[in-house]
């Protein structure tokens, strides 16, 4: 055995023989036995045990969880929820307890760094966010018009023909009023730190079935801040920047965390915000010249489905940095975020308004908070005129007008511009 081993490696160049000793040597001397792992049956019997425990019996129960679904033949969460099912449910959690009490927190399959175990939240267990109360947001959320987001300042104009309209720059709608709105109930004034407005033309209706082709414009508007003595020379960067391929640094998507958690327990002390913008970035990317803050992130209540209490929806949040150098406080309403003295300073529109999510801050406290932290507020953007619907064939694709571009306050206004680059159908052959 020793000898074909040493045969083998002297077949290995120097490269290839230190990866075989580091991954597979490694592996070897640390196998990850069946014998090592913890047995399945003992958790499905404890379970069992437990929902008898509790009191499930099939004279008290039987017949209600046979019939309670009879009529639904499926099992994805949105449905009521037979007795013992929850009593599983239950039982589980508590095993859950006992085992993380018990049990030493073991390595991922595929991976070898040893990890603490800190809370439920690690293992995706837990499905109730007892912090957020909200069932839904309140009406549509991605076309209708909100003050936050204008859509009225644009129309799609039926009358032009679609491949006419994909190879225009002159027709864009603005960027500014998406960037600075004024709530109308108060007349305050918010910077919009991300937002996606998107415009689609209508099918007619004799044509809804049968999905034809139509225009569809939409816009994606985030934003970061940079210290104030990098922000000159990262924004000219910024400007000659085509972010197709969505290699920029995006806002954190916060899965099985509580809404009430942000930013202050263990399950999100690590999130920052900060950013390493060059960190594991494939080599055809552009380099970053700076590192930033991203302002954003986003909640998601997926976790609330098992209940059948809500249905899925996100919340745009300020990052950690934000929240945590202004001292800012999230958990007293949702989606609301104020400062020490109850002030509202962020929050998402979506969740008090029918609309599209956003995240909004209030422009002068923040702009007061960056000038005195020497920052600089920042856009990135990016956006396309494309088809939807009707065929996807390469001799059908009419082509695509791809839109970049950077923005930033100059001495409290927004200044940019947009960058846009036609995509043209390549030639049919003869």
């Amino acid at each position: 055995m020793q000898n074909a081993q040493k045969a083998f490696e002297a077949t290995l160049n120097r490269s290839t023989l230190a990866k075989y000793k580091r991954d597979v040597l490694s592996y070897r001397a640390r196998p990850r036995d069946d014998d090592e792992r913890f047995d399945l049956s003992i958790a499905q019997r404890w379970i069992l045990q437990r929902v008898f425990d509790l009191g499930w019996t099939a004279e008290k129960f039987g017949d209600f969880d046979r019939n309670v679904n009879a009529r639904m033949w499926r099992r994805d969460a949105a449905k009521a929820e037979r007795i013992g099912k929850k009593y599983q449910w239950i039982a589980y959690h508590e095993f859950l307890a006992l085992v993380a009490d018990h049990f030493q927190f073991g390595n991922s399959l595929y991976s070898d760094t040893d990890k603490k175990y800190d809370g439920p939240w690690q293992l995706s267990g837990r499905d109730i966010d007892p912090s957020c109360t909200l069932r839904q947001l309140p009406g549509p959320r991605r076309k209708s018009f909100s003050w936050w987001c204008p859509l009225n300042i644009y129309s799609l104009d039926p009358q032009i023909p679609r491949e006419t309209w994909l190879n225009s720059r002159i027709d864009l709608p603005p960027i500014s009023p998406f960037l600075e709105v004024v709530n109308p109930e108060d007349q305050s004034h918010w910077l919009v730190l991300e937002s996606y407005p998107e415009w689609q033309e209508h099918a007619p209706e004799s044509d809804e079935r049968s999905d034809p082709p139509r225009k569809w414009l939409w816009y994606q508007l985030r934003s970061f801040i940079v210290r104030s003595n990098n922000a000159a020379k990262m924004f000219q960067w910024l400007s000659k920047q085509h972010f197709w391929g969505r290699w920029m640094p995006e806002n954190s998507d916060f899965n099985n965390l509580f809404l009430g958690e942000f930013y202050w327990a263990p399950s999100v002390s690590q999130y920052t915000g900060v950013t390493n913008p060059n960190h594991d970035k494939r080599s055809n990317e552009p380099k970053i010249p700076f590192p930033f803050i991203l302002t954003s992130a986003d909640y998601s209540a997926q976790m609330n489905s098992f209940d059948c209490s809500n249905e899925n929806f996100s919340i745009r949040i300020p990052t950690a940095w934000i929240v945590r150098q202004m001292g800012l406080r999230g958990n007293q309403v949702e989606g609301k975020f104020f400062d020490s003295v109850g002030n509202l300073i962020a929050f998402d529109p979506a969740v008090f308004y029918p609309g599209p999510n956003a995240l909004l801050v209030k422009k002068e406290a923040f702009l007061r908070f960056l000038k005195h932290a020497k920052y600089d507020l920042m856009w990135f953007f990016l956006g396309g005129k494309q088809s939807l619907g009707g065929s996807f064939s390469r001799e059908e694709w009419l082509g695509e007008l791809q839109m970049s571009g950077a923005y930033r306050l100059v001495r409290g206004e927004v200044s940019g511009r947009i960058n846009a680059k036609i995509i043209k159908p390549r030639a049919k052959k003869a």
